[in-house]
């Protein structure tokens, strides 16, 4: 899936599909890690963007090594 941006030359139609799959693939764990309480979704609306955080659990899970644990309930 390269990441050739929008310019010359045009991705191929199936750099696209790869490029939605992948996406998706991550939308889906990142449910899973705000279902559990280890990440959290934050907007900053003065630059205009989103993204996600480790919440305290979450810095806390991954410095015990118990993120999997977590998820598998």
């Amino acid at each position: 899936m390269p990441d050739r941006g929008f310019s010359t030359p045009l991705p191929a139609a199936e750099d696209y599909w790869l490029r939605e799959q992948a996406i998706r693939l991550v939308a889906e764990g990142l449910q899973q890690l705000e279902h559990a309480s280890l990440v959290r979704f934050q907007l900053h609306t003065s630059m205009g963007y989103l993204d996600w955080a480790a919440t305290r659990r979450g810095r806390a899970a991954l410095e015990r090594g118990e993120v999997l644990r977590l998820l598998q309930g």
